[in-house]
This record gives structure tokens, sequence and C-alpha cells, in this order.
């Protein structure tokens, strides 16, 4: 109806179902969904804790997600253990890991 009626009015329709939105119970969720997510980062008595250093990490799974996280990880210098849940998966996870790195290689962003 908005985009049908005279410029004015149609600003008016759209200032009104703008306003009833906002105020709707799913904006107040979402709202407090927005507020909540970044409150669950803080953790009280953390604020002056220095992070220990990290330097081995654990993927479990060499899935096509696992083999690039685990690429990810080595690439920030980190020792990365591939656990599967036997040789077959780990071998074919490994290659997968090695075929990510060829492609790195064949795109010119690694060399050998």
């Amino acid at each position: 109806a908005a985009g049908e009626a005279e410029f004015a009015t149609g600003l008016a329709l759209e200032r009104a179902a703008f306003l009833a939105l906002r105020e709707s119970a799913e904006a107040r969720a979402l709202r407090h969904l927005f507020f909540a997510e970044r409150e669950a980062t803080k953790v009280p008595g953390l604020e002056s804790v220095a992070p220990r250093p990290l330097e081995a990490v654990a993927v479990i799974g060499a899935g096509t997600m696992g083999a690039g996280i685990a690429v990810a990880l080595a690439d920030a210098g980190l020792s990365v253990t591939l656990v599967e849940r036997d040789g077959e998966a780990a071998a074919a996870g490994l290659q997968r890991v090695a075929d990510l790195y060829a492609r790195q290689v064949k795109s010119g962003r690694l060399t050998d």
C-alpha cells in the first residue's frame, strides 16, 4: 500500500509500520539476544588474567571442516594433532590436509 500511495502518505505508512515492528516481541527478543551474546563473553573476575600461551591443539574429525581448521591452526604455528575414528579415516583426513596445501601451492600462495 505504501508503494502505491502519494510519497508523503507512503512515508507515513512506512514509518508507522517501522514503529510497530520496532516494538514487537520479536524485535525485543532480537535486541536481548544481541546484548546477551556480547555479555556472555565477559566472565567476571577475568579482567586482569593474561591468557596462557597456546602451543598445541587437537582437532577431532578430519573431514572437510576439520582439515581446514587443522591447516589454519598449523599455519598459525601451532602443533596440531588430528583425531579420527580409525586409520582409514585418518589417512583420508591427512590427504585432505595435503590437498589443501597443494591447492595453495598451485595458486601461488605457497611454494613447494
